[in-house]
């Protein structure tokens, strides 16, 4: 099994959240209650649904970003978040080919990005 791992650029991606859930263990093909934990940090493991899009490429597609954290990661349904240092993996299993996504942290931001808000002139009466 041949793996690529790199990390993304994302200065030009918007991403929409949409929902988090815990990830479960798994043993033997048979899932468990119990949330499966990060190996290095001993945090929980929870998968991130958002939708990136490129404006500059015209695209966009759905992900799934596991995230490490105490805490469960939370963002407003359709809101705009950024990821902390996304790494895409990609690998092939049997002649098909698997693109996973991880970051350190999700966090909100304004639909404009990381730009702070402009003040504007009140309009001239």
């Amino acid at each position: 099994m041949a793996m690529t791992k790199m990390t993304l650029n994302t200065e030009h991606l918007k991403f929409r959240y949409y929902d988090t859930i815990p990830v479960h263990k798994y043993t033997n093909g048979v899932r468990h209650e119990e949330q499966e934990r990060d190996e290095n940090t001993g945090y929980l493991l929870w998968k991130i649904d958002a939708q990136v899009v490129d404006h500059h490429n015209k695209t966009s597609q759905q992900i799934r970003v596991t995230i490490a954290g105490p805490d469960e990661p939370i963002g407003e349904f359709d809101g705009h978040v950024e990821f902390a240092n996304l790494t895409a993996s990609n690998y092939a299993i049997e002649q098909n080919l698997v693109q996973t996504f991880v970051a350190d942290a999700m966090k909100p931001t304004k639909p404009g990005g990381n730009k702070k808000p402009t003040a504007h002139a009140p309009a001239a009466s």
